[in-house]
């Protein structure tokens, strides 16, 4: 499975990803694991762009799920049960409680609401060997 992202629960925007084409940085975020409304799971850090956190900008260090395994933790996400699945929320948002549940899916996947092509990216970028074209490819090839 591809990268994918969710919107936060409580100020209803994108939850930036690494490969965020307007930002220098994943968000900071909080997921929350639910099952029937009632939270089993959590991680806390940068978001890596793939349904988890990581320890450091760059998504080394990623935590890892243990409740389940991720294909089956995906399966109850991706269901029509919104009480079960992933919620996820900004650092900054989290100030009182919060009804739990999921997250809405990101359509950007994280990476910004701008298209963006290869020769837009090449022409931008100095050194454009360094990225990976799978980060730039327009929506519309996805």
């Amino acid at each position: 499975m591809g990268s994918f992202s969710y919107m936060c629960n409580v100020c209803g925007e994108a939850i930036a990803g690494p490969s965020h084409i307007n930002k220098p940085q994943p968000d900071r975020v909080h997921i929350f694991y639910i099952l029937k409304g009632v939270i089993v799971e959590s991680q806390k850090g940068f978001y890596d762009g793939y349904g988890k956190t990581s320890e450091d900008k760059k998504g080394d260090n990623t935590s890892e799920w243990i409740t389940a395994k991720w294909d089956k933790m995906l399966d109850v996400h991706f269901n029509d049960d919104d009480s079960s699945g992933f919620m996820a929320v900004h650092e900054e948002c989290i100030k009182s409680a919060i009804e739990c549940k999921i997250s809405k899916d990101d359509p950007n996947q994280g990476c910004g609401d701008e298209e963006i092509t290869l020769l837009e990216m090449m022409c931008e970028e100095t050194s454009w060997l360094d990225y990976s074209l799978a980060n730039y490819v327009p929506r519309n090839w996805r």
